[in-house]
Order: structure tokens, then C-alpha cells, then sequence
């Protein structure tokens, strides 16, 4: 994901280069029953879906960037 607007203090516009980060699914929070149901796939779409929201909202933080280069 494009981390460029999550920094602090905030990139310029004129940046070119590589700040990527990832979303982890936090995959704990589902039984394993629940995965394996046959609508397990929208179980794991709205985990998902929650981590990148997450993100989004800062309830999960965004605590690490490592700039290579």
C-alpha cells in the first residue's frame, strides 16, 4: 500500500520512490470453523477488509517505516 500520506512530517508531492508498507490480516480474530464454513471466504474478506480500514482510521497504528536507497 502507498504509505507516502501516512508519514509524519509528510513527504513533498514531488517524491519519487518506493514507500510501501503492508496491512497484516489479523487472522486471529476468526475461528478456524469459521474459515472453513462455505461462506468462508466472505469471512476472510471482511478481515480484510477490517485491516485495511484499520489502517485507514489509525485504530491500528502505522508505527514502522524503513526508507532503502
Amino acid at each position: 500500500m502507498d504509505c507516502r500520506d501516512r508519514l509524519e512530517p509528510l513527504v513533498p508531492v514531488t517524491y519519487f520512490a518506493n514507500c510501501m508498507g503492508t496491512c497484516v490480516v489479523m487472522g486471529l480474530m476468526a475461528e478456524r470453523a469459521d474459515l472453513l464454513r462455505q461462506d468462508g471466504i466472505v469471512v476472510v474478506a471482511q478481515l480484510i477488509e477490517d485491516s485495511i480500514n484499520g489502517l485507514n482510521d489509525g485504530t491500528l497504528g502505522f508505527t514502522l517505516v524503513v526508507f532503502w536507497g
